[in-house]
């Protein structure tokens, strides 16, 4: 008996795609803080994993994650990604010993943004933190602090922009 099998072939990458290894830079949780850096790697055009550390604030945080990417002709392409990190974070002016960062699930979707001369990226992304319990626990707890005065609640998602340069 001959078994066969239909070939199938990798799609051929699309000009300006990512591949290897890129840093980025910028601001956002899935660049690992308020402000920070990071490092991703592209096996294939469709699929990346990422890892960076940034300032949240209150101290040095970390992301890691992986991003899907629908690769296109054109220059911009969507993303989704799942990451785990820092989701949240806590600093109280002149009471620092409730400050803190928190750790915790994260999804986002976006845009990549390819350079047209070279395969460097924009990525502008929506992050929805999925916080932890004591996270949630503690930031009503400061909300009810008559020494605490709180002047913005917590945001149900975050914004993201970076740049990444291939390596």
């Amino acid at each position: 008996m001959l078994l066969a099998l239909p070939a199938a072939a990798q799609a051929p990458q699309a000009k300006g795609d990512p591949d290897g290894l890129y840093l980025g830079v910028g601001l956002g949780q899935d660049m690992g803080g308020l402000f920070g850096f990071g490092i991703t790697y592209w096996p294939t055009p469709w699929l990346s994993g990422f890892a960076g550390g940034g300032w949240a604030i209150v101290d040095f945080s970390y992301q890691t994650g992986v991003q899907l990417n629908l690769p296109t002709e054109k220059r911009v392409s969507p993303f989704v990604a799942g990451m785990y990190g820092y989701n949240g974070a806590i600093h109280i002016k002149n009471l620092e010993k409730l400050d803190g960062i928190y750790y915790g699930p994260t999804v986002g979707a976006g845009i990549l943004l390819k350079q047209r001369s070279n395969r460097n990226y924009w990525q502008f992304s929506i992050n929805v933190p999925i916080r932890s319990r004591q996270f949630l626990d503690d930031w009503e707890a400061i909300k009810l602090r008559p020494d605490v005065e709180v002047k913005a609640d917590l945001l149900p998602v975050t914004l993201g922009v970076g740049f990444h340069l291939r390596l």
